[in-house]
């Protein structure tokens, strides 16, 4: 898994105004069972990903490095960060959430992930972006239409302007789940977007697909999302929860405004 490190860049977005893109686990420098480009130090060597988070900002061009992240709690929980024109933002305080925002350039933002799916929203009008971690709790508490309301409210966003990206996640060929995630989902969302047909009996949920539906039913053009991701379970480019347990790496997905 070691090299070069390799990106995933939703090719919707302007890099000349902003800087997007999702990791894979290539071109780190962390041992296994996280190698190599882990981006999370929660029981990884912290030396490592030190590392690995400076050739991901590197390769990436953002303007600080690491990028914001918080304690993701699997939730809708929003937090803005920085001002809302160029100036110096200070001290960046965050608690715990699962979706990050803001206006202020050059202020990378970042959602880690192993299985959920990463969303980045850009509105290229109201100058503001946004990182959400979609796990099925929080696509059932529809965190990516609430990251819209408040990117409406803070910046006047329509979401007929966003583009949005979805990055890797555990995809509809992998993620077998219980009655009571179908029954969460389909209060957000429409059955077809969430029930998959199961020939084997198992029922499994593409929750791309779900988070999709909630950006269309929120006003975001179908042209104007982006699925940049393969299943994370499946396709060993990806860190996966589900596949490996606990004892494994975290990807990220990062956007800034240039």
């Amino acid at each position: 898994m070691s090299g070069e490190i390799s990106l995933l860049v939703p090719s919707s977005f302007d890099s000349e105004r902003v800087r997007a893109a999702f990791s894979t686990r290539d071109g780190g420098v962390s041992r296994p069972p996280f190698d190599s480009l882990n981006l999370s130090a929660r029981e990884d060597d912290r030396g490592a990903v030190a590392e690995n988070l400076l050739r991901f900002c590197r390769a990436l061009e953002l303007g600080r490095c690491p990028p914001v992240v918080q304690r993701q709690v699997h939730g809708r929980g929003l937090t803005w960060v920085g001002g809302d024109d160029d100036s110096e933002p200070g001290e960046v305080s965050l608690g715990d959430g699962d979706g990050l925002l803001t206006r202020q350039p050059r202020m990378p933002l970042a959602v880690q992930v192993a299985d959920c799916v990463p969303v980045l929203l850009w509105d290229p009008h109201g100058g503001v972006v946004a990182a959400v971690h979609a796990g099925w709790r929080g696509t059932a508490e529809a965190i990516v239409r609430h990251a819209l309301e408040a990117m409406g409210e803070r910046a006047g966003t329509d979401p007929a302007l966003v583009r949005a990206a979805l990055g890797p996640s555990i995809g509809g060929c992998c993620y077998a789940v219980g009655p009571e995630v179908i029954e969460a989902l389909e209060r957000v969302a429409p059955a077809d977007d969430v029930r998959i047909p199961a020939e084997d009996g198992i029922q499994r949920v593409d929750l791309r697909r779900v988070n999709r539906a909630q950006l269309l039913e929120a006003g975001v053009p179908g042209d104007s999302i982006e699925d940049v991701g393969g299943c994370t379970c499946c396709d060993h480019r990806f860190f996966s929860y589900r596949r490996e347990g606990p004892r494994t790496g975290r990807l990220m997905g990062a956007i800034e405004l240039r």
